[in-house]
């Protein structure tokens, strides 16, 4: 059996009750029960941290020489919704993951883009449906220096949830 020492944490992210460890002390947010657990070997920990009570969001997220953006649009009448469009000059290519439904109908897709300046090629992988969602088409256009990711629909009434991911 290891040899244990009792220590007493608190902080404001948890609420420890107590922390049994051997030699090392690692963390583990648990809130009103006990951790015990054999620390030995070795470990890297940072020795302050903190947390968010609250926090905001963004819908466009800039990562290196990538951008992801997010997307949330009700059709409202049948036909083109516009989900996405960023100018062909900022990236080459796109991967595009989006859930769309409509009452009992649903689908979520997997597309990937590539363009040039004047050019664009599209294909998407796609769940089995849930329902019916065969009037649903995805596609990709360049109009006025941007690739737009649009999502014909043949009602109103489909939500389309979108996350785009530009390279």
């Amino acid at each position: 059996m290891p040899n244990w020492k009792k220590v007493a944490v608190s902080g404001s992210a948890a609420s420890f009750t107590s922390l049994n460890v051997d030699t090392s002390i690692t963390a583990s947010i648990v809130s009103s029960s006990q951790f015990i657990g054999n620390l030995t070997g070795t470990a890297s920990f940072a020795t302050s941290a903190s947390n968010a009570a609250t926090a905001s969001h963004a819908e466009i997220f800039t990562i290196g020489g990538s951008q992801m953006q997010y997307s949330n649009v009700p059709s409202t009448s049948a036909g083109a919704n516009g989900i996405f469009a960023t100018n062909t000059g900022s990236f080459a290519g796109a991967f595009y993951q989006y859930t769309l439904y409509s009452g009992s109908n649903a689908r979520s897709e997997n597309a990937t883009a590539v363009w040039t300046p004047t050019t664009s090629s599209y294909t998407n992988y796609s769940t089995i449906d849930v329902g019916n969602t065969s009037g649903v088409v995805g596609s990709v256009a360049i109009v006025s220096g941007q690739i737009q990711l649009n999502i014909l629909t043949p009602t109103a009434g489909w939500t389309i949830r979108a996350v785009a991911t530009y390279v």
